[in-house]
């Protein structure tokens, strides 16, 4: 027993020189970064260090005599590895001097000061979060929010604590006023909401697909049996109104068809009206007005109507046209085994006709000359995966080789991802930093995009300091992580992200799972949530947050689970959607629940209880 526990103390003691050895050969590169990262820097070099090597057989050595295995590391690993020694040698009796109370007490303050920093640099870097969770919310603002102030106060009353601006929609005037609506919103309840901007970096979208016709349709709801359950309706507005075309009642059934009418004909209106019309098939329909408030009338009917813009309507012996029928968005279909020509000609293209092979730009030319046949090319964060199959002069004829049943549709500004190709593209561009620049004003945090070396962070630093000086701003910097390449190359990327003041990472996992593959998304997350706990540094959990609960209302039992796990991170960001409210108001009492039984990768053991209804 004695010779068994002396080779594991032999171990130790060869583990910690190792680390020691890994720590010299860095120390520059530690003593570089910012001082509130200092420690956390040799921290993560000494994680590295550990993690060079398969230990699980001195783990298991370890766990078997009742002593700290290397289970959770992270936070202070020289503390855990001296806890495991003081214990083994403890256990041989030879060493008094190495089990006394304050070797055993400094080893319990080291973590806690390690943690102590951690929560810290979280607060520093994204804010406070709610009283009652460590985990923040962050919410991505959709493009209304800049025309409805209502949006941002219900999200952050909800419990959202950070605001993300993305700046691939939009211009400098919405996100201003998303900006100034989340300041109003911040003073209304007497709290702080950081902002974050999303710059686009060098991001690959397809090109413009050519708008549909300006047609809207009124549906009727039926039963199975055919029978009407509820009536089409139209929600007719008076041109002169202020506000335009303002948003239909609530009812129940299918939302009315939106369009504007002539103010004249709009006020001979009354309940009980007949309003008539030749639909876009040239079939007669009448409609009869049910409500009329100043801003807009409802009206309502038995069968389906198709409406064209500037379609006549008739009432009163008077006419009008419609105005305001936003064109359809069309995208292109396509199924396995169908071909798509992927081009640098950004001329809005038409879907296809039945025997013509799909096309679509690619806003990204240098992509052409960089893939071969054979490479892999998806599309929507990896939900369409198609291969070259031959290259001309500015295009590439692509296979779909990977769709789900019934295929997919692609739309304009969808993104594009060639996993294993060397674009050698830079990670910020000339309008990266003109974006930062007109949004420096209200951004406490820029996030980065596709950073993939240890020179790209240092560039997009360089801009950031280089935006900071000319505004006299503080801004903090978030590095997304989607590639490959960042996760290879990701304690280079950390040392060199850590010369800034406020930092913090992002798992970009919707770019990250088309660049991965979709099987190395439970893997690649913790590796990134490890590294970050050992480097001391916040970690952001991105995109897909119950999703189906933000799209549809409804969750799936997956996605709770993957909301649960997201805990582990400072922080987890939200999309926009339709029932945004109600995913952060879930989200918040999930990560609220959490907190009780879990911390990082660390399960807690409060008191078991019974079920209850």
């Amino acid at each position: 027993m004695s010779a068994r526990l002396t080779h594991i103390r032999t171990a130790l003691d060869a583990l910690v020189a190792d680390i020691d050895k890994a720590v010299a050969q860095r120390q520059d590169d530690i003593d570089a970064v910012h001082s509130s990262y200092r420690s956390g820097a040799e921290n993560l070099v000494a994680y590295l260090a550990l993690r060079s090597a398969d230990r699980r057989t001195l783990q298991h050595e370890l766990a078997t005599l009742g002593a700290p295995s290397l289970q959770f590391p992270e936070l202070d690993v020289r503390a855990k590895i001296a806890a495991a020694r003081t214990l083994v040698s403890a256990l041989i009796g030879d060493e008094p001097q190495a089990v006394t109370m304050d070797e055993i007490d400094g080893v319990e303050e080291k973590l806690q000061a390690a943690e102590q920093r951690l929560m810290e640099n979280a607060d520093e870097t994204l804010g406070v979060a709610s009283q009652g969770r460590s985990t923040r919310i962050m919410v991505t603002l959709p493009r209304e929010a800049a025309q409805d102030p209502q949006i941002v106060e219900d999200v952050f009353g909800a419990g959202a604590e950070i605001a993300r601006i993305n700046l691939v929609y939009g211009d400098v005037s919405e996100w201003q006023q998303m900006a100034e609506h989340v300041e109003d919103t911040a003073r209304r309840l007497n709290r702080i909401i950081p902002i974050a901007v999303d710059l686009p970096g060098p991001k690959i979208f397809t090109g413009r697909v050519a708008d549909g016709p300006r047609v809207g349709a009124s549906l009727v709801s039926r039963y199975d049996d055919g029978e009407m359950r509820y009536p089409a309706r139209l929600w007719l507005v008076p041109e002169n109104q202020p506000e335009g075309l303002t948003e239909p009642p609530h009812v129940e059934g299918i939302a009315p068809l939106c369009m504007m009418v002539d103010a004249t004909w709009f006020a001979s209106l009354e309940v009980g009206t007949e309003v008539r019309t030749a639909d876009n098939r040239g079939v007669k329909r009448t409609f009869v007005v049910v409500a009329k408030q100043d801003e807009g009338a409802l009206l309502q009917g038995d069968r389906s109507t198709w409406i064209r813009n500037h379609a006549m309507l008739e009432a009163n012996f008077m006419r009008t046209r419609v105005r305001g029928i936003p064109p359809l968005q069309r995208g292109i279909h396509l199924e396995r085994g169908d071909e798509l020509i992927l081009t640098d000609d950004l001329t809005p293209v038409n879907p296809p006709r039945d025997g013509e092979v799909a096309r679509i730009g690619c806003t990204e030319p240098r992509i052409f000359s960089a893939l071969q046949v054979g490479d892999p090319v998806l599309f929507n964060n990896g939900a369409l995966y198609s291969t070259v199959q031959n290259l001309g002069d500015g295009e590439a004829r692509l296979l779909i080789t990977q769709a789900k049943d019934g295929g997919q549709t692609i739309y304009e500004n969808c993104g594009i991802n060639v996993p294993g190709t060397a674009l050698n593209l830079p990670a910020v561009t000339a309008e990266d930093e003109k974006l930062l620049e007109a949004t420096v004003s209200f951004a406490s945090l820029v996030e980065v995009s596709f950073v993939r070396t240890a020179q790209d962070m240092r560039d997009a630093v360089a801009m950031v300091r280089r935006v900071e000086q000319r505004s006299g701003r503080n801004v903090g910097i978030v590095v997304k992580l989607e590639t490959l390449e960042s996760m290879q190359n990701l304690p280079d990327i950390l040392l060199e992200l850590m010369k800034h003041e406020r930092v913090g990472v992002m798992v970009a996992r919707g770019d990250m799972a088309a660049e991965l593959g979709i099987m190395h998304m439970v893997e690649a997350p913790r590796y990134v949530v490890n590294l970050c706990q050992a480097a001391q540094l916040p970690v952001i959990i991105g995109s897909n947050i119950l999703e189906t609960l933000t799209d549809a209302g409804q969750p799936t039992r997956a996605e709770v689970t993957d909301a649960a796990w997201a805990q582990q991170a400072e922080c987890v960001m939200l999309n926009h959607g339709k029932h945004m409210v109600e995913t952060v108001e879930a989200v918040g009492a999930l990560l609220s629940a959490m907190d009780g039984v879990q911390r990082k990768n660390q399960s807690l053991l409060p008191s078991l209880h019974e079920w209850k209804r």
